[in-house]
């Protein structure tokens, strides 16, 4: 079904370890950029300590918002009806007039948006808004996209996020290019704590997972893809899957040498013009979303048209339409169409028109 969604949903919050005997925290090795630098910055540890002391306490920091996500072939399905895209607009109109500190709770759920919606890079540029704390909160959960309790109905399905792309000054920076790869050590899923690591280099995706410590964990893991570029081959373990499924079961044992997955990856059309905080669309044009009259995403899309007429100058509405060359009313000669009818690129075209559009609001005075 087109557009069945995955639910991976973000519990209300983490399960606490119990105060006597804290669960060590995750370590985050990334790329050089922004999230990177809060990591690192004068009395990380201190603040981090602070930040614990205060959950111990029982303060309560951003809830988790409990978004399905967004796959492929998967579509829009999680997002159905108004609410979570009233959210989106609520957060952008609320966001981008508001003082630093009262702008970081709504980047903390900003972040789980993008993440849901599989826009990666957004989510990162909104993590690195986040105060310490919350900061290692969020990585620790949406970068494995998994909070709480292990499914008991069948393996986890462990989705990891794309790691952040580099931002290093050429010029100043001494020896090769940094690599966009992260590394996350002591990351706990359940009982069982491993090792994780997610690379990007050119040719291609690799997510490599080693059992740490606690009972063996069963895993299935979702290869994740940029959105530049198409996976054509994958393999675990060095073994070619010569018809990869979406996820591979994955088991993680006590000694045992770590797995290696690998997406070979090639280049792909953009099905929208890039990202920039560039004006998404030209001024005084009306938009016209275009889908069929029996797209299962009609009412989603309903929502977004709705949703983007709210957020934006332009006029922008929904028209259903049928093949081209049809009889049904035209939207005129000054109206921008943007066709999201069902089709293999829609949701990277969705995708990409979300962050343009969420990037041009936030860089507004």
């Amino acid at each position: 079904m087109l557009l069945t969604a995955l639910l991976l949903c973000f519990p209300t919050a983490p399960c606490a370890a119990p105060l006597d005997e804290p669960a060590p925290r995750p370590t985050y090795k990334l790329p050089p950029g922004p999230v990177a630098d809060r990591l690192a910055s004068p009395g990380a540890a201190e603040a981090l300590a602070a930040h614990r002391a205060r959950k111990a306490a029982g303060e309560v920091g951003p809830a988790w918002a409990g978004l399905g996500i967004w796959s492929s072939p998967a579509g829009v399905g999680a997002w159905e009806g108004d609410s979570n895209w009233t959210l989106w607009r609520d957060l952008l109109a609320h966001t981008s007039d508001a003082p630093a500190e009262h702008a970081r709770p709504n980047h903390f759920w900003l972040a789980q948006i993008a993440r849901a919606q599989g826009r990666d890079d957004d989510a990162w540029t909104h993590l690195a808004e986040l105060e310490l704390g919350d900061l290692h909160d969020a990585l620790e959960v949406l970068i494995p996209n998994h909070a709480g309790p292990l499914p008991s109905d069948g393996p986890l399905l462990l989705s990891p996020m794309l790691p952040p792309v580099p931002v290093f000054d050429p010029l100043t920076w001494e020896g090769l290019p940094p690599l966009r790869e992260y590394v996350v050590e002591g990351l706990r899923l359940g009982p069982t704590t491993l090792d994780l690591t997610v690379s990007v280099p050119r040719e291609g995706v690799e997510v490599r997972l080693a059992h740490r410590s606690g009972p063996p964990l069963t895993l299935a893991v979702h290869i994740p893809t940029p959105s530049d570029r198409e996976s054509s081959l994958q393999y675990v373990d060095w073994e070619r899957i010569d018809e990869p499924p979406f996820a591979h079961a994955i088991q993680l044992l006590p000694g045992a040498e770590e797995s290696i997955l690998w997406s070979r990856c090639m280049p792909s059309d953009q099905p929208w013009p890039q990202r920039s905080t560039n004006a998404p669309f030209p001024p005084g044009r009306d938009l016209v979303v275009e889908t069929t009259p029996d797209d299962p995403a009609l009412a989603q899309l309903t929502s977004f048209a709705k949703v983007l007429d709210e957020l934006l100058d332009n006029q922008v509405r929904l028209r259903t339409v049928s093949e081209p060359g049809t009889s049904e009313e035209e939207p005129g000669l000054t109206a921008l169409r943007i066709d999201l009818r069902p089709g293999p690129k829609r949701l990277d075209k969705l995708r990409a028109i979300l962050s343009q559009v969420e990037r041009y609001l936030l860089s507004r005075d």
